[in-house]
């Protein structure tokens, strides 16, 4: 550990060389145990099947990994790399999937070596309904996965899917866990157990996981010896324990003045692109809702500037699109609703509430949420459109927009992998429909009052053209935006910040925490 003031000093050093253009070269730290602060009381499961937090999903992808990757530090779209497997090739159909597995891979605490058996039984395993798994849905579209050879892997699909490849990355679903741990009883929720660069060593409740350097990592062994990841929900504490050398890395709250006091201070801040988009979703169900003119004068009200303004120049970007930006088949062509007041008025007018008119909502307490809505009050309050809200806490919020008792429901949402089919599957198409038991998060009810965008979700589902697919998706969005039944409202930047001494060797990326790699390393002083 280094103190304060020598840390200080050692920063201002930094910055001096750097403004004066001086070249050099620092050497590595004797000791390398990076100590890294997040934004959470505790870590949770991180079984990699069931973990969904922000807290678990960083220490997931150090010790495990999927058959392919995304570059190290991202989530792409179509950017992937080998991994476990180091080929694959799909039929002509793309009904079929061959991957060939590294050898000699082994897994950590001594259970032998990863073979195509441990890739079927992580695939099965997700897609087991007792299980329970959230991603299983990544995987609905396999017919079955054989394993015959214990070096290739083949993938059979019931429709064809030209990207399937995507679900077998490091994430979610993708991750390829250890059959015989699982079988042999191991409780991977806390004491995980992969084939990636660091393993499990301790774990405290509420206090920090530290993970070791995996030394027989097929990928060469890490410069670091250890990573401790300490959990300090408190966003003062944690910049305290950046500022003051007891970590080197900290999750960062997303305010622009935060940004810049921690620049100032001599840290680097990493800024997450193509974030966490936010959206409003107009329930169809509920009048005067299903007027195409109000949902289109609740559009031109919106003024994206503002929420930006809110947020900070440096954290976010507005957002026109079902699809958001950074995403596969995102396109910019379509109806934007820019702002425009008068137009919005005479909207209103045309529709019969020349006057305006009033409705409640419930709406979320959080700092995430309710914020951004009370902007947007304001702005609607312009043209006549009074809101008022049933402030509730977070979990609540959630419960009730799933009730169907919201006319307008503000959500933000990463998905994965990512590509439009995962955001019209999940939000648009009929099936997703809350109320339905088929439901995932579609609170428009698109697809049952108005015929919506199944019959180009579908088609795009099981294409095996990818520029078909792309055709299908761009035409989607379009029609999203002509019915006026979502408001994309800006896409927000994760912000992380850390000590100069921390050289991860690669980019940071765009993963809203930090992804640190066998060649992350902490410099001398």
């Amino acid at each position: 550990m280094f103190t304060r003031r020598r840390f200080m000093q050692s920063t201002a050093a930094i910055g001096l060389l750097a403004q004066s253009g001086f070249a050099f070269a620092q050497t590595q730290a004797d000791k390398q145990d990076l100590h890294v602060g997040m934004a959470y009381d505790d870590m949770g499961s991180i079984d990699p099947h069931t973990a969904v937090t922000s807290i678990a999903v960083p220490i997931v992808r150090e010790v495990y990994e999927g058959l392919l990757a995304y570059p190290s530090g991202f989530l792409g779209d179509a950017e992937i790399m080998p991994a476990l497997a180091e080929s694959w090739e799909a039929s002509e159909d793309k009904k079929s999937w061959t991957f060939h597995l590294r050898q000699g891979v082994q897994w950590h605490g001594g259970y032998g070596e990863f073979t195509s058996a441990d890739a079927k039984f992580s695939i099965e395993r997700v897609t087991n309904q007792e299980f329970g798994s959230p991603f299983r849905s990544a995987y609905a579209n396999v017919k079955q996965v054989i394993a015959d050879e214990p070096y290739t892997l083949v993938i059979e699909l019931e429709n064809p899917d030209a990207r399937f490849d995507l679900r077998l990355v490091n994430f979610q679903a993708g991750f390829i866990v250890c059959k015989k741990a699982i079988e042999e009883g191991a409780d991977i929720k806390s004491h995980p157990i992969g084939t990636g660069p660091f393993e499990f060593e301790a774990y405290a409740a509420r206090q920090s996981l530290t993970l070791k350097a995996n030394e027989s990592y097929w990928g060469g062994k890490p410069i670091l010896d250890r990573m401790i990841w300490h959990f300090i929900p408190d966003n003062s504490t944690r910049e305290l324990s950046l500022n003051g050398g007891e970590v080197h890395a900290i999750d960062l709250e997303a305010r622009q003045q935060v940004v810049d006091r921690i620049r100032a201070q001599g840290m680097t801040v990493d800024l997450a692109k193509e974030g966490t988009p936010y959206w409003l979703f107009i329930n169809l169900t509920i009048k005067p809702f299903d007027d195409l003119r109000v949902r289109q004068a609740l559009a031109y009200a919106i003024n994206r500037d503002d929420l930006v303004s809110y947020l900070g120049k440096d954290l976010a970007v507005p957002e026109y699109s079902a699809i958001p930006a950074g995403y596969l088949g995102h396109i910019d062509d379509m109806e934007k609703y820019s702002h425009d007041v008068e137009r919005a008025k005479a909207l209103l007018a045309e529709a019969g509430h020349e006057s305006g008119f009033s409705f409640e909502m419930a709406m979320s307490n959080s700092p995430l949420y309710l914020p951004y809505m009370q902007i947007i009050q304001e702005q609607w309050r312009a043209i006549g459109v009074n809101v008022t809200f049933r402030v509730v806490d977070h979990p609540t919020y959630h419960r009730l927009i799933r009730e169907n008792t919201n006319p307008i429901v503000m959500y933000q949402a990463t998905r994965y992998p990512k590509t439009a089919q995962i955001y019209l599957d999940q939000f648009y198409v009929k099936s997703a429909a809350i109320g339905k038991e088929t439901a995932i998060t579609n609170f428009i009810h698109y697809g049952d009052v108005l015929p919506g965008i199944d019959d180009l979700a579908d088609k795009a589902r099981f294409s095996a053209d990818p520029d078909e697919q792309n055709e299908l998706w761009a035409e989607a969005q379009r029609r999203i935006a002509n019915d006026a039944v979502t408001i994309p409202l800006f896409n927000q930047n994760a912000a992380r910040a850390r000590s100069p001494l921390v050289d991860l060797q690669m980019p940071a990326g765009n993963l809203s925490f930090y992804m640190f790699s066998k060649d992350t390393r902490i410099l001398d002083e």
